[in-house]
């Protein structure tokens, strides 16, 4: 397995996007290759377009992503070791509750 990427990469390609989308802001997607691995705490590896991770680093992956601002994330779950409604449920059960959507209130506040 590679390392995991590093990061720098994708803060540059934000800073690009927003530089870009100045005059009309937009949000900033990234799609991601995701082997999310059985055991929660495998640290990520990279997997070509994407990560090879445990649940536990993957949501720490995904919060770094978000301060680079990154605002939308696609997991493409194919090919993977696991079958994609294990995955889906795990994701809902462990990732997704750290990131609620926005609520009304939420973005007037900013």
């Amino acid at each position: 397995m590679l390392p995991p990427r590093p990061l720098g990469a994708l803060k540059l390609r934000t800073r690009e996007w927003r530089e870009l989308t100045s005059a009309a802001p937009k949000p900033y997607l990234t799609p991601v290759q995701l082997d999310l691995t059985e055991d929660p705490a495998t640290p990520a590896s990279a997997i070509r377009l994407g990560l090879r991770i445990g649940s536990e680093a993957l949501v720490e992956h995904l919060r770094a992503m978000g301060e680079l601002a990154v605002a939308h994330v696609s997991f493409n779950l194919r090919p993977g070791d696991r079958p994609v409604d294990e995955v889906l449920q795990e994701l809902a059960e462990t990732t997704l509750p750290h990131f609620p959507a926005p609520t009304a209130e939420s973005t007037a506040a900013h």
